[in-house]
Formats: C-alpha cells, structure tokens, sequence
C-alpha cells in the first residue's frame, strides 16, 4: 500500500516534469525584465549544486515539493480572483484560465537526490513563472489594476521561490536558514 505522503511526492514530480517539458524547453524565451531575476536564481541554485550534503539536498527537494504544492494552490486562487475582476479582459481571463490548467495538468516528476537535478528543477520552476507571468501581462496592458495584479502575482511567487533557495544556498554556506 502506498503512504498518502509517497502518492503525493509522486503526484508532485509529476507536475514538475509536465512543466519542465512545456514550459522550459528551449524554446521558452524570457522577457529582458525577466532574465536577470532568473539569472539570480540561477546564482543562488549554484550554492545547491556544489553541496554534496545529502541532507541539504533531501531538504532542499522537500521544499521544492512543498513550494509546488503551494504553487498550485495560489494559481487556483488567483484565477479565481482574476475571473471576478471586472476590468480584466477576456484575453486576460483566458491567459490565466490555461496558466490555471497548465498548472493543474503538471505531473511532477521523481526527482533524483541529486543536488544538480534539484537546482534544476528550482531554475525550471522560476523560467516558468517568469515566462508565463510575461504573456499574460501582455494580455493585461491597457489595464493598470489588471496588469498591477498580475505582476504582484507573479513577484509573490518568485519571492517565495527565491527565499526557499536562499535559505537552502545558506544551508549550503553554512548560515543558519
């Protein structure tokens, strides 16, 4: 019989490689505004990948799943909000209804405790977020509420990605997290 918590790891990588395959395969280009926030995950996931720690590495996995989980729930929520909001457009409303099953239809994969495919998985969920925050904030111009409750959307998620890598990077140098 299968623990509820290993169904739920399972489900969660699955997610992450749906979202690794659609959304940053090579063909996922960043805005300019996005690449340096992205280049800073990508600086910090450094610290992760030159730990040999299995416990950073088991601990910095867990927090990715964790942040998933929670990721998908706040993408729920925010196309929610998104679909009550009377200045969002049409084109926005449907930007944020596939962004929405996007996420939902993600499988996370098994991920290896493997410090470089962890790192990964952090860099491949930030690209995604950024990419996908980017077109629908192109949806969104000409509506500043629309457009400023996108952005904060999108600041909020990749904060809280960057606070989890941070701390796993300080874990890595080790600072207290």
């Amino acid at each position: 019989m299968v623990s509820t918590r290993t169904a739920a790891i399972v489900a969660v990588s699955v997610v992450m490689v749906v979202f690794t395959a659609q959304a940053y395969g090579e063909s996922a280009e960043l805005a300019e505004w996005a690449k340096p926030i992205h280049d800073n995950i990508k600086n910090i996931a450094s610290k992760l990948r030159s730990s040999s720690n299995s416990e950073i590495v088991e601990s910095a996995k867990s927090q990715f799943l964790d942040f998933v989980d929670k990721f998908k729930g706040n993408v729920a929520t925010f196309n929610t909000n998104v679909q009550a909001k009377a200045d969002a457009s049409d084109a926005v409303k449907e930007a944020v209804k596939s962004f929405k099953a996007k996420v939902e239809n993600y499988k996370v994969p098994t991920i290896e405790s493997d410090a470089n495919k962890v790192a990964d998985k952090y860099e491949g969920a930030a690209k995604f977020i950024l990419s996908e925050g980017h077109e629908i904030g192109v949806k969104a111009k000409g509506s500043e509420a629309s457009e400023n409750y996108i952005k904060e959307f999108g600041k909020k998620q990749i904060d809280d990605l960057t606070a989890i890598i941070q701390s796993v990077a300080n874990k890595v140098d080790g600072k207290s997290a």
